[in-house]
């Protein structure tokens, strides 16, 4: 967390040299407010359990081995025809825009396409009427999602076997955020924060070779990390739909991260007021059930057939183009998160735009590219080798938006303020951060050709995981110096 952020302060601040020396002593006075409160929400406020009103990442906890039974062990074919078992009931948010699509209908559909900066050429469907395949496949009577949804198999780790679901969706909405200053607090969509075309996520199941039917870890994608839940621990730790017995995992209100629990709003990073996560709901009417016609096999890179049916899977090039720059904007949704609403005029909604930008982002979003299963480190593994910002930052519990409104000091603050339209008289602009890293497991038994950047990480090494290694003063140290550097040239 601590590049990603330095990153974007630095280019904050390159950015404001091109300010006004009016305009930089203002830039000033609003990050030397946001340093006040991010340094001070922690402090008044303290790390407690989270309340109802949303959840805190983890990791899940769930890497220790697993131990197998004696018996049979079940071959490569017994695992495909038990893979529908297996594989998720997927729920949906209410307010959901973008569902699951079958990944050869959207290439069948897609052009082939070259950008100048880009190694990899790609398809994509924008610059065409693309809204039907972008909202994704249609549901049938009983709400259930017409999609496929695709998996790989492997041997893993000597006596398991080791499936990944790959979720396809055409596109990739914005960041969920929230931000509470005093008595004032906004639930948003910020845009184009996280907006990319196409996103693929995945869920790992691994079970033993002699027992098909028990599943003994689930691997859930967010993101960049995967959260691995123990199922040795019961029920609970890995939910089941009561009704198929399959896995039962939470999209993310546009992001389409997976969670195994309904919880509201998953919080994945937190800084003083502003808290980013995914919201995930249970629509009734929209769903996708596995069944044993829809959920398909990919067969290995080198092993798949000569056949057009699969020039999807061999496609090595990125899967969407690269987002224009565009404006950012609000969409702010009520308070039960059931249905978007105006956003209101008040100095929090001021401070966001103002930090964020109103100016068009001056660089398209190129990291934000996806490629195919076969060409994807995570498909052959079930722990991620990133973590989730907040859990790097070595905070696990802390506060919910709902539980710090009308803290008296935020309140004081909020009345130093100036006006909303000073704010955003100054708008800032900020770019993307660099993109995650690309490692693999060195667990992993197949692996299609990889990208030439991907590096094999051994287990225990130092960078299997930095959970808890606190980086929050380290950031703080820089930001202030940041400060100060703005400071001097403005005045």
């Amino acid at each position: 967390m601590d590049t990603d952020i330095l990153f974007c302060s630095r280019k904050i601040y390159l950015l404001t040299m091109v300010m006004s020396r009016r305009d930089q002593r203002r830039a000033v006075l609003l990050l030397l407010l946001l340093s006040m409160v991010m340094n001070l929400v922690p402090m008044v406020i303290g790390i407690e359990t989270s309340g109802p009103s949303c959840s805190v990442q983890t990791t899940g906890g769930g890497l220790s081995r697993s131990q197998c039974p004696n018996g049979p062990v079940a071959t490569l074919e017994q695992a495909k025809e038990n893979a529908w078992r297996l594989a998720p009931v997927v729920k949906f948010h209410p307010l959901e825009k973008y569902y699951m699509e079958s990944m050869p209908v959207w290439y069948s559909l897609s052009k082939l396409e070259t950008q100048d900066g880009l190694e990899k050429e790609y398809r994509t469907l924008l610059g065409g009427n693309t809204d039907a395949v972008l909202s994704g496949a249609p549901f049938d009577e009983t709400g259930a999602s017409t999609a496929d949804v695709y998996y790989t198999v492997q041997e893993y780790d000597g006596d398991f076997w080791l499936f990944n679901f790959d979720l396809f969706f055409g596109w990739n909405g914005c960041s969920n955020q929230e931000f509470v200053l005093g008595s004032q607090q906004l639930r948003y969509l910020m845009c184009p924060a996280g907006v990319h075309e196409t996103d693929l996520e995945r869920m790992s199941v691994l079970v033993c070779k002699t027992d098909l039917n028990t599943i003994k870890k689930i691997g859930y994608n967010q993101h960049a990390w995967s959260e691995v839940r123990d199922c040795d621990a019961g029920i609970e730790s890995c939910p089941r739909d009561p009704s198929t017995g399959n896995p039962i995992v939470y999209a993310g209100l546009e992001s389409h991260a997976l969670y195994p629990e309904n919880n509201g709003f998953h919080v994945y990073y937190n800084l003083g007021p502003l808290f980013v996560g995914d919201r995930t709901g249970d629509d009734p009417n929209k769903f996708f059930k596995p069944t044993e016609d829809n959920v398909k096999y990919i067969p290995p890179y080198d092993a798949l057939p000569n056949t057009d049916e699969w020039d999807w899977a061999r496609f090595g090039g990125n899967w969407g183009k690269l987002i224009e720059p565009m404006p950012v904007t609000l969409a702010c949704l009520s308070d039960d998160t059931t249905k978007y609403v105006d956003c209101p005029d008040s100095s929090a909604k001021s401070l966001i735009i103002s930090v964020a930008g109103t100016q068009e982002l001056s660089e398209p979003l190129a990291e934000q590219v996806m490629m195919g299963p076969l060409f994807r480190p995570a498909n052959y593994q079930i722990k991620g080798t990133e973590i989730a910002p907040i859990i790097e930052s070595g905070v696990t519990e802390l506060k919910c938006p709902d539980d710090i409104l009308q803290r008296d000091a935020i309140q004081e603050m909020n009345t130093t303020m100036e006006s909303p339209q000073d704010f955003q008289s100054n708008p800032v602009v900020t770019e993307p951060a660099p993109p995650p890293r690309d490692i693999l497991d060195s667990e992993q038994v197949y692996m299609a050709p990889p990208p030439p950047s991907i590096r094999m990480v051994p287990p225990g090494s130092d960078q299997e995981s930095t959970a808890g290694e606190p980086a929050f003063h380290i950031v703080h140290v820089f930001f202030f110096m940041g400060i100060l550097l703005l400071a001097a040239n403005a005045w």
